[in-house]
């Protein structure tokens, strides 16, 4: 959602328009954010996990750094990790993830990863899954792997009386997501 908004229709050349869609912040978040309100869930993977930043949730990015005393996005020459497949942790004890192990293979492509803040769970956001260790590396090539330890790959965030699901990592990725196709049944089977 962010990287749509953040380009104005008559900067997209106009073959590609049809391809737009009709989201908005300005219409589309307000009416998501009533819908989980009264009840509905949602589920996001990937890019549209930055719904959780624009619903205001106690969480932030965690691949940044702090430089002159701000917090800026990591830069490519000390962070990148394309299409690369990682171990994260998984509590397999919330519903979201039933049926999932301790842990889990996910497709990574320079995918969100989270911080929540300290009162995060006061505010009812719990993480689903994270990674554990510095070198989550299963498959492919990671540049910066390190700053991954501890960051959150998935949580979910009571609204209201609903439920807003966020899965950083391409859960459902082609035949790579036979072992997380699970998060997303779940949360549809809810």
């Amino acid at each position: 959602m962010a990287a749509v908004a953040s380009q104005k229709k008559e900067e997209i050349p106009a073959e590609f328009h049809h391809m737009i869609g009709r989201l908005s912040m300005d219409k589309s978040v307000p009416q998501l954010k009533s819908f989980l309100e009264n009840g509905g869930q949602v589920i996001t993977v990937g890019a549209a996990t930055s719904l959780a930043y624009h619903l205001d949730l106690p969480v932030s990015n965690a691949l940044v750094e702090i430089a002159d005393g701000k917090e800026k996005l990591l830069t490519g020459d000390k962070y990148y990790i394309p299409g690369s497949v990682l171990e994260m942790y998984v509590d397999n004890s919330s519903p979201a993830n039933y049926g999932m192990g301790e842990k889990a293979n996910v497709l990574f492509n320079n995918s969100p990863v989270f911080k929540l803040s300290p009162d995060a769970a006061l505010q009812g956001v719990k993480p689903l899954a994270w990674f554990g260790t510095e070198e989550p590396l299963k498959s492919g090539w990671a540049w910066g792997q390190q700053y991954l330890k501890n960051g959150v790959t998935a949580f979910e965030a009571q609204i209201g009386k609903g439920k807003l699901y966020a899965f950083g990592p391409e859960i459902t990725f082609r035949g790579q997501s036979h072992g997380t196709f699970k998060m997303l049944f779940n949360g549809l089977y809810k």
